[in-house]
C-alpha cells in the first residue's frame, strides 16, 4: 500500500510540473514578440545650435526725482501714447494701495455692468461660464496648498465673479443693481482718501515696461552688427541688480527687436546673412519664432566663435520683459520617415537615375506576416536615427505607413513569423 502511495504521489508530481510547463509556454506565446515594429510616419527635424544671447531692443529709461511711492499706471508691455501718464508718484505706501484697489475695484463694476447689459443667455455661454468656475476653483485650491496667502484674495474674489455671473447668466435672483450701488459708494470713498500725487508721462510713443534692468543703455541697436564676443559676454554677465534709483520704467520704441548671442563657427557654417531661421527662447511662451540673421561676426580674438545677431518684427509683453535668454535656432529642416540606427542592418552607396552618388541602408519590414528587406535612401543622419526620403517612388524602397523592424533575430527576406 505504501509502495501505491509513493507512485500516485510521483504522479502527481509529474502532472504538476506538466501543467507548469503548459502555463510558461502558454504565458511565452502571450507575451514574446519574435519581432517588434514602429509604423512609418511622416517627420521634421533640423539642423540646430544651443546658445546664450542678450535681448536688445531701442528703449530710453524714465526717470523721476519724485519722492514717494511709484505705481504703474499701465501694464508692461502695454502700447503708449506720447504725453499718456504711464505712473503716478504718492506721497506714502496708503494713498498707494488705495489707488490699486480702485483700479481693481473699477475693473469689478466693469464686469458686472456688463453682466447687466448681457442680459440674457445661451448654451455656449454657460458652458463657458462652468469652465471658468471650474478652472478658478482649481486655481483657488492649488493656491491653499501652495501657500500663495498673498494671491488668495484676488483668486477668491474671481470665483464669487464666476458664480455671480453664473447666476445672472441663468435667471436667477441677484440683486446686481445693489451690489453695484455698494461699489459705486466704495469707489467713490477711495477716491476722496487718494489725494497728492503726481504724474509721470511718456516721452515718446512705444512700448511701456514698469522697470529698467540697468542694461537698456549698453548698447545701441544702430550699431549692433558691430558687437564682438567679448561684448556679448560682458553683457551676459552684467549685474541686473544694480538699478538706476531714480529709474520708474522704460518706453521700447518700435516693433523690430534683436538678440545678440555667441555660437562656435564649425556649428552656423550653414547659416548666411539674411537667412530666415526659426528660434526658441527657452523658459516661455512665445514659440517658434521666425527671425532674420541680420549679422555674423567671426571674433579673431575668440578662437573658433562668433557672434549671430537675429531680429524679429513681431513684439509683445512678454517680448518686452526679456533680456538674458538662451536660445535655440533652428535651420535647415528636413522631411521624411524616420529611421532609428536599431533598424538599419547594412549601408552601401549606390547613384541615383541622376547618376549621383547616395547614401542607401536597408531595413526589413513587416507585412501580412512576412519579412520583406527594403531599401532606405537617407537624407540626413541623426546621432541615433536617419531621415529617409519619403517620396521616393521606386521599388523596393520603404514608403509611408511601412511596419519597420526595430528588433529581431534571424531575420532574412521572405520569412514568415507566426
Amino acid at each position: 500500500m505504501k509502495s501505491k502511495g509513493v507512485k500516485i504521489k510521483y504522479i502527481y508530481i509529474a502532472v504538476g510540473a506538466l501543467l507548469a510547463v503548459f502555463l510558461i509556454y502558454q504565458c511565452f506565446q502571450a507575451f514574446y514578440k519574435p519581432v517588434e515594429t514602429i509604423m512609418a510616419v511622416q517627420t521634421s527635424v533640423y539642423d540646430s545650435v544651443n546658445t546664450k544671447g542678450v535681448v536688445i531692443r531701442d528703449e530710453d529709461v524714465i526717470l523721476s526725482n519724485a519722492a514717494g511711492t511709484t505705481v504703474s499706471a499701465v501694464s508692461d508691455g502695454e502700447r503708449v501714447a506720447k504725453n499718456s501718464v504711464i505712473a503716478n508718484v504718492f506721497s506714502s505706501e496708503e494713498q498707494a494701495d488705495n489707488y490699486l484697489s480702485l483700479a481693481k475695484l473699477n475693473d469689478r463694476i466693469d464686469y458686472y455692468e456688463n453682466l447687466l447689459i448681457s442680459g440674457s443667455s445661451n448654451a455656449r455661454e454657460l458652458s463657458l461660464v462652468d469652465s471658468e468656475i471650474s478652472a478658478s476653483v482649481y486655481d483657488y485650491v492649488e493656491g491653499v496648498q501652495g501657500g500663495w496667502i498673498e494671491n488668495m484674495s484676488d483668486k477668491s474674489e474671481k470665483l464669487t465673479q464666476n458664480i455671480t455671473n453664473r447666476q445672472i447668466l441663468t435667471g436667477e435672483n441677484v440683486d446686481a443693481k445693489s451690489a453695484l450701488a455698494d461699489l459705486y459708494g466704495k469707489r467713490q470713498s477711495l477716491k476722496n482718501s487718494i489725494s497728492g500725487y503726481s504724474s509721470i508721462k511718456a516721452d515718446a510713443a512705444g512700448y511701456y515696461v514698469g522697470f529698467s534692468d540697468g542694461l537698456e543703455d549698453i548698447v545701441d541697436p544702430q550699431s549692433i552688427s558691430g558687437l564682438s564676443v567679448s561684448n556679448v559676454q560682458s553683457m551676459l554677465q552684467a549685474d541686473m541688480s544694480k538699478q538706476n534709483a531714480q529709474a520708474v520704467g522704460k518706453i521700447i520704441s518700435g516693433f523690430k527687436w534683436y538678440v545678440a548671442c555667441i555660437a562656435d563657427n564649425s556649428k552656423i557654417s550653414a547659416l548666411s546673412e539674411s537667412d530666415t531661421v526659426s528660434a526658441v527662447i527657452e523658459n516661455t511662451a512665445l514659440g517658434e519664432l521666425k527671425m532674420r540673421v541680420e549679422s555674423i561676426n567671426p571674433d579673431a580674438a575668440s578662437s573658433g566663435k562668433s557672434v549671430v545677431i537675429l531680429s524679429c518684427d513681431d513684439i509683445n509683453d512678454e517680448v518686452c520683459k526679456l533680456r538674458k535668454v538662451e536660445v535655440e535656432i533652428r535651420f535647415n529642416s528636413y522631411e521624411g520617415i524616420k529611421v532609428p540606427n536599431s533598424a538599419i542592418r547594412s549601408t552601401s552607396i549606390e547613384k541615383d537615375s541622376d547618376g549621383n552618388e547616395c547614401i542607401v541602408k536597408c531595413i526589413y519590414t513587416l507585412s501580412a506576416q512576412e519579412i520583406k528587406k527594403k531599401k532606405v535612401e537617407v537624407i540626413y543622419e541623426g546621432r541615433d536615427y536617419v531621415i529617409a526620403s519619403a517620396k521616393s517612388t521606386k521599388s523596393g524602397y520603404v514608403r509611408l505607413y511601412d511596419n519597420i523592424v526595430v528588433k529581431g533575430r534571424d531575420l532574412y527576406d521572405g520569412k514568415i513569423i507566426k
